[in-house]
């Protein structure tokens, strides 16, 4: 497990859960000691303005463990940008 102080800008991986589970994975990862944040869906990916989980790609082999060993159903999807760069990408 990634144990760097992570920022905003570090986080470049997409979690995509089904919404009603998407606190419950946020929490899980938390108590995991993971840095995340929920955004919405970037427009480059999806039209719908979802939320999702995002997590940095240097935690990826951790999070997928976290998220098998719970049953929780996921698609990851690395961005090559944080996500404020591309949220705010036209």
């Amino acid at each position: 497990m990634n144990k760097q102080l992570l920022t905003t800008l570090d986080l470049n991986m997409i979690v995509i859960v089904q919404n009603y589970e998407i606190l419950i994975v946020k929490d899980l990862l938390i108590r995991n000691r993971f840095f995340c944040k929920i955004f919405p869906f970037p427009e480059k990916f999806s039209e719908n303005c979802e939320p999702i989980i995002v997590v940095s790609a240097k935690d990826k082999l951790d999070v997928e463990h976290i998220l098998d060993t719970n049953n929780i159903n996921y698609e990851l999807i690395k961005i090559e940008k944080d996500i404020v760069g591309e949220l705010l990408a036209k």
